[in-house]
């Protein structure tokens, strides 16, 4: 199991788990005359509750930066989620180039949320912030993203 996860004599795992990835274990019961169960295989997947990555890296196209990013709420619970997509050019100015603020829903996969925006020419570089806020708990998950730099030439 994970570290800091424990299996308490009732069959209940407590702990907080700091550890991502798959964990496979074995369970046997013991009667209280010392029999024993056979054992019992299960499987621990444990993912971050919050989970962003590329569906479409951010590309120039033209005068434009486009792209789409991939965003997962794998609780059992709602989050209030802000999408944030910056991009920021050579002298620091920055450009919302997207933006989108709703429920993601518990137990959502990979939904995919575009961004892009006709920018000056340049040299930027895309800064992606996604933040999902759980009222209930006043908990805050947050996750960052940044492409490599991009140009947009003069058009001539």
């Amino acid at each position: 199991m994970p570290h800091n996860l424990h299996l308490r004599e009732q069959g209940v795992i407590e702990g907080v788990v700091n550890e991502l990835g798959r964990f496979d274990l074995a369970v046997i019961a013991i009667g209280p005359t010392g029999d024993r169960s056979k054992p019992k295989r299960y499987t621990l997947q444990v993912e971050p509750a919050l989970k962003a990555d590329w569906s479409q890296k951010s590309r120039v196209n033209g005068n434009r930066i486009d792209g789409s990013v991939k965003v997962s709420n794998t609780t059992g619970r709602d989050f209030d989620l802000t999408f944030a997509v910056l991009a920021v050019n050579e002298i620091g100015r920055a450009t919302a180039i997207g933006y989108q603020h709703f429920t993601l829903k518990k137990n959502t996969r990979e939904m995919e949320l575009p961004f892009g925006d006709t920018l000056s020419p340049g040299t930027y570089v895309v800064h992606i912030d996604v933040v999902a806020e759980e009222p209930e708990s006043k908990m805050i998950l947050r996750t960052r993203m940044a492409a490599p730099k991009q140009t947009i030439a003069p058009v001539l």
